[in-house]
């Protein structure tokens, strides 16, 4: 018996090693990230214990039932907690453009990226952020896949022409009746740069524009999956009727049309009960303003005035009395977002539109952060007392 007592210690011991080297040695969380996770969660705090309870050094247990539980508590842990945890904060930077001096910002990316950039733009006119690219690729042997829209890159001002001339790998969507409107890049399969800025003189200098920066390789491999997707061919897929969560830690991405965007822009929509504060360059959705005018919640919106008339939702809202101005911008006031409850940021390139939703190439991002969202809730505040004035 004493033998068998010894060598339960040990195993028990080894596996314990283990676990704590494999959360030592861990991408994607810190040590002591991990540790304020458990501490957070009353749910992983019970896995702890569950976990030293499999594992009973005053008794002689089974050791292959030693093994196979602490294997499955550990496999169980590491998927809630480092991938897949409601409570796991995403590192993220807010940029609004001009303000911020977002082609900065983005040069910065590209060229302290070492390995990879995939990037899928809807138009491409600036050239230091071209002449980065190129860089990156011939000198620093980072491998460069871009994606854009067929239509602007063969305007006379796009870029596109070059990148290719430098052997980047670039490709651009077939579908004549839909646009790849995405604006996001990949940097070392690590950093997500999304938003509404395309990389033009008028996104980066002149429009008003949204971006986050987001660190985690979660969502990077999100991201890197539908570049992945577009070189294999597939660009504007049909409207998905199966409708399921996407997330990651606080954050909730999408792909419109594939991913039913509709469904979730209405589904947080309908659950806002505090205040909705939103900027649009396009809505024209009839059925987005159903859902909004039995909101309880104060609402405010700030229209892009070149577009609030024609099919705009603008005089709709005005005839339900809900606070509604247009933007003095003398371009144009180009994003995309909505700020639910003061919690809730949804932002990324789509427009509330029959083609952002059903047709063209978007990307969806809902991120549940008070600290983000107070940041878009005072950029809004800037705005509309500056063009409610």
């Amino acid at each position: 018996m004493n033998v068998i007592r010894i060598l339960s210690w040990v195993i028990g011991i080894f596996v314990l090693a283990l676990i704590v080297v494999s959360f030592i040695s861990s991408e994607d969380k810190s040590v002591d990230d991990v540790i304020d996770n458990f501490r957070s969660d009353s749910n992983k705090q019970d896995d702890l214990k569950d976990k030293n309870s499999i594992i009973d050094f005053n008794s002689v247990v089974d050791l292959n039932s030693i093994v196979s539980k602490t294997e499955n508590t550990y496999s169980d842990i590491k998927n809630r907690i480092v991938y897949g945890s409601k409570n796991r904060k995403l590192p993220t930077e807010v940029y609004f453009c001009p303000e911020d001096n977002c082609e900065e910002k983005l040069i910065t990316l590209i060229s302290n990226s070492k390995k990879t950039i995939d990037c899928a733009v809807y138009d491409l006119t600036l050239d230091a952020v071209t002449d980065a690219l190129i860089t990156s690729n011939l000198e620093r042997n980072v491998k460069v896949r871009f994606v854009s829209d067929a239509e602007r890159s063969s305007s006379k001002y796009s870029l596109i022409g070059k990148i290719k001339d430098s052997n980047m790998s670039v490709i651009t969507n077939s579908v004549d009746s839909s646009y790849m409107h995405n604006k996001f890049c990949v940097f070392d399969s690590k950093i997500v740069w999304v938003g509404s800025m395309n990389f033009t003189l008028n996104g980066a200098y002149k429009n008003n524009n949204n971006v986050l920066v987001i660190e985690d390789k979660e969502v990077a491999k999100e991201f890197t999956r539908k570049i992945d997707t577009f070189f294999d061919g597939e660009f504007s897929p049909q409207v998905s009727s199966e409708i399921y969560a996407k997330d990651f830690g606080n954050s909730e991405i999408y792909f419109c049309p594939e991913d039913n965007c509709l469904y979730h822009v209405e589904d947080y929509l309908e659950d806002s009960n505090v205040s909705l504060d939103c900027m649009y360059f396009s809505y024209t959705l009839d059925s987005v303003t159903e859902i909004i005018k039995n909101l309880d919640s104060k609402k405010r919106f700030i229209f892009e005035k070149r577009n609030s008339i024609g099919y705009s939702e603008y005089q709709k809202l005005e005839d339900l009395n809900i606070p509604v101005i247009v933007d003095n911008n003398p371009n144009n006031m180009h994003n995309k977002f909505c700020v639910i409850d003061n919690k809730i940021v949804m932002t990324g390139s789509l427009n509330l539109s029959v083609n952002g939703t059903e047709n063209n190439d978007e990307s969806l991002v809902f991120i549940n952060d008070s600290n983000i969202a107070m940041q878009y809730t005072d950029y809004f505040n800037k705005y509309w007392q500056e063009w409610n004035s």
